[in-house]
């Protein structure tokens, strides 16, 4: 998951669709990401690279 996010904002259902994860799962790894401080979270579901 983390090799799909990039320096721009990308929706969690374009997330999804790069690596075949569902969204409620796809949450979970991006939660943990941001607590690492590794990824950051913009409204509308919308993750990029930290």
């Amino acid at each position: 998951l983390y090799d799909a996010l990039t320096p721009q904002p990308q929706h969690i259902d374009a997330l999804c669709l790069q690596t075949d994860l569902d969204p409620s799962t796809a949450l979970v790894y991006l939660l943990n990401l941001e607590f690492k401080g590794l990824v950051r979270q913009m409204a509308g579901k919308q993750f990029y690279r930290a």
